[in-house]
């Protein structure tokens, strides 16, 4: 049970929630463990004392849950509309960043959640911004010395998919709330990213609104790795060449850089069964744009033509790519 208190020093005032429990001499060891937990996005134990024989935790303060911020006034700051339905906006996604960011501290200090859900996420809001913060109940806390290395990897891969399970739930409760159930595709592999065991920063910068500018980057970013790295990081990506015509021929520009590269002295000699030589024959017309010849340009009005193209004949590409070569 959680109470809200004013306790005050003489002038000085502070909120703060109580966490009352039944007498349990437990709860001393789990404040032990606690107090020294110190991230932005994880409810802190400020204190321990005990009243009438019954422990209690002084915490830091939040406002409320986080589903019943979504219900009042929340779900218009979860979501964004995009062409394709609604995805999660920045703010709902730096949250959840930092609820991971958080979930991270607490492994690397040994703490272990025994289960993460919406009802463990609250609200603190600070001016005119508000931040999700994780509360860890001291009854629901393990120990990393009490899991075994297999265990330990098991149970965070569990709690991973918890956060996720809460995520997504969250989201739908705001797209119910806006009358909206629509999901850009980019949102449910976005969700499905969430604890993919390289970091909370990783997901920071998941393909969202990138420009034409930034995708090209990316892709001159992927080939400059070298055939080996990237061909072993497409397998099973599914990113293939696109189709040829009745006539054999591949869609424009494509078609026309292999014609002009087969006429040069030393030819890159793309291989189009090969996924890497599609990346790489995309990432020279992007490179070389503007000295191709008139036939190669004449396919494609612009190079971030080409780019929107990609997208076409490989849908979701850069999330694919992202999530292999982050």
């Amino acid at each position: 049970m959680i109470n809200t208190e004013t306790p005050s020093a003489k002038a000085l005032s502070s909120d703060c929630l109580i966490q009352k429990f039944s007498p349990n001499h437990g709860k001393l060891r789990s404040f032990k463990l606690l107090k020294n937990i110190r991230h932005p996005s994880v409810v802190s134990v400020q204190n321990f004392y005990d009243e009438m024989g019954e422990p209690r935790f002084v915490l830091s303060w939040v406002d409320g849950s986080i589903m019943a911020w979504t219900k009042k006034s929340g779900a218009g700051k979860i979501l964004k509309t995009s062409m394709n339905g609604t995805c999660p906006s920045s703010t709902f996604r730096r949250m959840l960043v930092d609820i991971c960011s958080g979930l991270e501290h607490l492994f690397k200090h040994g703490v272990y959640p025994i289960k993460i859900g919406v009802n463990d996420i609250f609200m603190q809001t600070i001016g005119t911004r508000s931040y999700a913060r994780l509360l860890i109940s001291d009854e629901y806390v393990c120990a990393a010395k009490q899991l075994a290395p297999a265990a330990k990897a098991k149970h965070e891969e569990k709690l991973w998919s918890e956060v996720k399970v809460a995520a997504l739930k969250i989201f739908n409760e705001a797209e119910k709330t806006q009358n909206t159930q629509m999901t850009d595709p980019i949102a449910s592999r976005f969700f499905k990213y969430i604890g993919n065991g390289k970091g909370s920063g990783k997901l920071d910068g998941y393909p969202f609104a990138w420009t034409a500018e930034q995708k090209a980057k990316y892709l001159l970013w992927i080939v400059s790795m070298g055939k080996a790295v990237v061909s072993k990081s497409l397998q099973g990506s599914g990113i293939t060449w696109p189709g040829t015509s009745k006539s054999g021929n591949l869609p424009a520009p494509l078609q026309q850089m292999i014609d002009h590269d087969k006429a040069r002295a030393n030819p890159s000699k793309y291989k189009i069964s090969d996924p890497f030589d599609y990346l790489r024959i995309c990432k020279d017309i992007i490179k070389h744009w503007l000295v191709l010849p008139k036939p190669v340009q004449q396919g494609c009005t612009s190079w971030d033509m080409l780019v929107e193209r990609m997208e076409k004949w490989n849908p979701m590409i850069w999330c694919k790519l992202y999530e292999r070569f982050e």
